[in-house]
This record gives structure tokens, C-alpha cells and sequence, in this order.
């Protein structure tokens, strides 16, 4: 990776155990149910996934990331490899979390992102022109699983 990249970090408390919070988000897949930028999430390889998102102007940004880490109910890490149109990587953490004692198991879901905007500081310039935000569709993201994970 080079330097040069924005991060996103975001956070949020679902009322799930990490398990079934991890298995959901484990089949990347199921990344475009809630992640309202994601058009597609196509695995191709061993670890590795095509992904497509919308941008800016009705444009469309395609990338190839692998997974590069994966501790079962704990952790997901990633990297977009050589040659993706979106150079960027990240990790997202479940943690175990008790409101209070006695209350229901949840669990404490991190994301942190690291990337660097297509077309670089113009294509940055243009998304935020046209209200993408990167951080608050992260936030918007993680509400939309809490509440689509909550309902079952």
C-alpha cells in the first residue's frame, strides 16, 4: 500500500453474538445487502473477491481485494491487489460486548478502511459535490446491518 490513503473507522453495538455477526459478514457476498454503495461482491478465487461499487457521476469502480486474515468470530482483514482500479485495504473486528450484566450478548463491530479515491483528489472533490461522504455511508452501513441482523 502506498501512502497517500484516507481511513474510515466506525463502530457499532448489534444485539447478536460475534458468531452470527461473523458468519453473515464472512460471506462477503452479503456486503451489498447493507453497504448501500456495493453493487456486487463476486468471489473468484481462493480469497479473493471482484467488487463493484457505484461513484460518483453514474460511474461504476471495480477492484479485486484477498482476504488476508481471518480469525473465526474475531477478525476479517483485506487488501486490494495489484492493478485494482481502488487501491485500499482494511479490517473489520467482532468483539464480544455485555451492555450489563445480565443483559443479552452483543457484540462490538469495528471497522476501520483504509483508501485512496479514485481519480484521487478530484475524484474526492467531485464525491463530496455529490453528497458521498465516505464516513457517513460507512455509519449509515453499520446501521443498516444492526437493524437488518436485529429484525431476525
Amino acid at each position: 500500500m502506498t501512502t497517500n490513503l484516507d481511513i474510515v473507522r466506525n463502530s457499532i453495538i448489534i444485539r447478536r453474538t460475534p458468531s452470527e455477526v461473523y458468519e453473515f459478514w464472512q460471506h462477503l457476498e452479503n456486503l451489498p445487502s447493507f453497504m448501500s454503495h456495493l453493487q456486487a461482491v463476486t468471489k473468484i478465487g481462493d480469497g479473493i473477491y471482484h467488487w463493484e461499487a457505484k461513484a460518483p457521476l453514474g460511474m461504476t469502480v471495480k477492484w479485486d481485494a484477498k482476504v488476508t486474515e481471518e480469525q473465526t468470530d474475531k477478525l476479517i482483514r483485506w487488501k486490494s491487489i495489484r492493478d485494482s482500479e481502488i487501491e485500499n485495504a482494511g479490517a473489520v473486528w467482532f468483539t464480544e460486548w455485555q451492555v450489563n450484566e445480565g443483559s443479552p450478548l452483543c457484540t462490538l463491530v469495528e471497522v476501520e478502511l483504509y483508501y485512496k479515491p479514485p481519480f484521487g483528489e478530484v475524484g474526492s472533490l467531485i464525491a463530496s459535490f455529490f453528497g458521498e461522504n465516505p464516513k457517513q455511508q460507512i455509519k449509515d452501513d453499520l446501521q443498516k446491518l444492526k437493524f437488518n441482523l436485529e429484525k431476525k
